[in-house]
């Protein structure tokens, strides 16, 4: 959908665009509703949270610092046709750091045991990159994520900063 929202004389049209945005979102089956339905990522998200997913680490760290794990989607939670049902949702940049940051919290000790063999690696792996987002992929009835290193160092730092609150 294009959104075109300029006026006679070609400028930006704040209002139009407003208007426009609004439309599209109430077009949208991401949204709730007018009765308050639950949005498609709380139906998607919901029985996740209440999971206890088990997950596991592919390939180790790259040299590069990269990190690859799996986890079913039924162990999620997610229905056998979640691909399917909630395509759109899955494809957002949004569900993947939503599941893959849960997901590595809850099993940040399995991340953590990567870091360690690191040794004298270490500040070469974790610290060239920065992690920005997940990538997802699904892949038959597993999710396969893909995060940098950097990430399980940011998330001790914060632990660390918390306890000490």
């Amino acid at each position: 959908m294009t959104m075109k929202a300029t006026s006679k004389a070609g400028e930006n049209n704040m209002d139009e665009f407003i208007t426009a945005i609004k439309n599209n979102i109430a077009k949208s089956n991401s949204t709730p509703d007018s009765i308050g339905k639950p949005t498609r990522f709380r139906e998607l998200f919901g029985p996740m949270m209440a999971s206890k997913p088990e997950i596991k680490i592919i390939d180790g760290c790259t040299e590069e610092g990269d990190i690859r794990f799996e986890v079913s989607l039924r162990s999620l939670g997610f229905p056998p046709d979640a691909n399917r049902k909630y395509r759109a949702e899955l494809s957002t940049d949004f569900a993947a750091n939503f599941i893959g940051e849960i997901l590595v919290r809850e099993n940040l000790e399995k991340f953590v045991k990567l870091l360690v063999n690191l040794k004298e690696n270490y500040n070469g792996v974790v610290n060239r990159y920065e992690h920005r987002k997940f990538g997802m992929v699904i892949r038959e009835s597993r999710c396969i994520f893909a995060l940098h290193s950097s990430l399980i160092q940011s998330i001790l730092i914060e632990d660390v900063k918390n306890e000490m609150k």
